[in-house]
């Protein structure tokens, strides 16, 4: 026996299955609704105890002195702290202040560039100064020694005696060993003892000494003034 299906009746149970899935869904959409309310209404604010307040605004506060931006109204020089062995100069450092707060730099970043400048800076540019000194003065004493060796009065083949006289005139003149010897040193260092001028000087009242102390022929041992010690007696 067969039995036939009418078409309004599976029309009829499509129509139903949709309607009560919807309706599912809704009440699915409601439920999640009234969750995240639920949720909403258990959220509280709560605000940090006082304690904790004043924590967070010390680590504020620390992080702002950390920041090397933001210029203050005025830098406390007195405050900076320099890197070990090196010394603070107040007179450098307000030639550049404002310049500093130009940048914006705050307490801790112009102590940051200042104690660079101290520590790296300016040892190299003092011993680039140092050494531009001692090079300037070893080309000195080099074209003074070289003058001195071209002099035509006392130079070339000249020299030696010029020298023996020149020291004979220091012994004369300061006898005592270790002041002579303090002034050596210094001719030699400097340079000077080389200048042709000033060894020509020596050099001539060494020559004025020995000849004083020689004695003159014919001419007895009559005392020389001092001019004729110095420049040698005349006829």
């Amino acid at each position: 026996m067969t039995t036939e299906t009418d078409p309004n009746d599976a029309t009829t149970d499509a129509a139903e299955t949709a309607a009560a899935t919807a309706m599912g869904d809704a009440a699915a959409a409601e439920t999640n609704a009234g969750t995240t309310d639920a949720v909403k209404t258990d959220e509280v604010k709560v605000e940090p105890t006082p304690e904790e307040k004043a924590v967070a605004d010390a680590e504020a506060a620390k992080t702002a002195a950390e920041s090397i931006i933001g210029a203050p109204e005025a830098y406390d020089a007195a405050a900076f702290t320099m890197p070990e062995g090196v010394e603070f100069d107040a007179e450098m450092f307000d030639l550049v202040k404002d310049d500093l707060k130009g940048m914006d730099l705050s307490q801790k970043g112009a102590e940051k560039v200042v104690g660079l400048f101290a520590e790296k800076v300016a040892p190299a540019i003092a011993a680039r100064a140092t050494k531009a000194i001692d090079d300037a003065g070893a080309q000195l004493r080099a074209n003074l020694a070289r003058d001195l060796q071209a002099d035509p009065e006392i130079g070339g083949a000249k020299l030696k005696e010029s020298q023996a006289f020149a020291a004979k005139a220091i012994a004369h003149f300061i006898p005592d060993a270790p002041t002579r010897s303090e002034f050596s040193k210094f001719l030699n260092e400097s340079g000077l003892g080389d200048h042709p001028l000033l060894a020509r000087v020596i050099a001539g009242a060494g020559r004025a000494i020995s000849e004083a102390s020689t004695p003159l022929g014919g001419g007895g041992n009559a005392e020389l003034t001092a001019s004729e010690k110095f420049y040698g007696r005349k006829g």
